[in-house]
């Protein structure tokens, strides 16, 4: 069926938050199923899968997460309750809710989505200090922290009062959450995009530092440490693959493309955030994952094993057979292990394996 967009903005101006979808006969297009894949990819991540490692991790003696994960984490439940508040209050659908609801509403949407931009901003940054430096200083991880939040606490009463102001200008007229057609609603989709820009650098930066030690990743025996170096690199591609679609999302919701895919986008956020950060083996190895995978394959193991133990290894030079380790520094708090190894031609190489992911 073809399908047009009638603008429904309070002063006729073009705004993507301001659309709603009709049908070429002029009747509503069927929201239901756009609400309903809208609000389960928000609430899969945000209120069932991240919470399910936050409590995992906050239970668990040996699964260990840095504040830093844990806060980035925390912004995106904070993220989709700002964007399922409709839903838990009942006014999803129906009649218009309360404007009150709706100012508030409209005040959070523009709050969380920098609040979480800026949160994986500290992140990746927090990971590129400990890659150069070491833990990173404590004023730095303080400031790291709080700047989420408080970027977030800022957007929200500035977008509260400016929608107090002018009621008129607010409404659910998309379906989805409500919404404000102000010109300085494009404020903070075009600093979030300006940001992800920045974690994409840092991004790229960490990529570059984590190949250069490629060949101690794949020589050295890693105990007590989590996944392999595959893993980190999925993630890491995972993460910056992302960014890249939340800058998309931004640009379109920017430019009032009148796309759904910047919906969807901003939806799945969450969900991505789970699976990126909620793979990990210790955490699978804590659901019972690992165990169910194990019994599962346990037959297409042993033939693996018994074919792999036929055939020859070369020595490791980085193994502990082989090297003479000078000092370990295994931090279970912290986010490496730092080796100093002595192979067996003599040089000395001090390994660093990230452990955040």
């Amino acid at each position: 069926m073809d399908l047009s967009i009638a603008l429904n903005s309070p002063r006729n101006d073009s705004y993507l938050t301001q659309f709603e979808f009709l049908s070429a006969d002029g009747t509503p297009r069927n929201l239901e199923d756009l609400i309903t894949s809208f609000m389960f990819l928000q609430i899969f991540g945000g209120h069932l899968g991240i919470p399910i490692i936050l409590l995992t991790t906050a239970l668990s003696k040996t699964i260990q997460r840095r504040p830093i994960l844990t806060s980035f984490l925390i912004t995106w439940v904070i993220y989709t309750m700002c964007y399922t508040l409709l839903l838990y209050t009942g006014t999803q659908t129906g009649p218009e809710p309360p404007i009150e609801l709706c100012i508030l509403q409209a005040a959070l949407i523009y709050g969380a989505p920098v609040m979480t931009s800026a949160a994986g901003l500290a992140f990746v940054l927090h990971l590129w200090l400990s890659l150069r430096t070491g833990t990173p200083e404590r004023w730095h991880m303080l400031l790291l922290l709080t700047t989420p939040y408080l970027l977030f606490v800022a957007f929200s009463i500035t977008m509260g009062v400016t929608g107090s102001l002018n009621p008129e200008t607010i409404s659910r007229s998309q379906g989805l959450y409500c919404s404000t057609s102000l010109p300085m609603a494009n404020a903070p989709p075009a600093l979030t995009a300006l940001i992800m820009s920045t974690v994409i650098v840092f991004q790229t930066l960490v990529c570059i530092r984590l190949y250069r030690h490629r060949r101690a990743f794949q020589n050295m025996a890693r105990p007590n440490v989590g996944g392999t170096p595959l893993d980190l690199f999925v993630r890491v591609g995972m993460f910056g693959a992302y960014s890249f679609l939340a800058i998309i999302a931004c640009i379109s919701f920017w430019a009032a493309s009148g796309s759904d895919l910047p919906y969807f986008i901003i939806a799945s956020l969450p969900t991505a955030a789970f699976f990126i950060f909620g793979m990990h083996a210790d955490l699978l190895r804590a659901w019972g994952i690992t165990a169910a995978a194990r019994f599962i394959f346990r037959a297409f193991r042993c033939r693996s094993r018994s074919e792999t133990s036929k055939s020859r290894t070369p020595p490791n030079p980085y193994s502990f057979n082989n090297s003479r380790r000078r000092g370990v520094v295994d931090d279970p708090h912290g986010d490496f292990l730092q080796m100093d190894a002595i192979s067996d031609n003599g040089s000395r190489e001090t390994v660093q394996i990230v452990k955040i992911y």
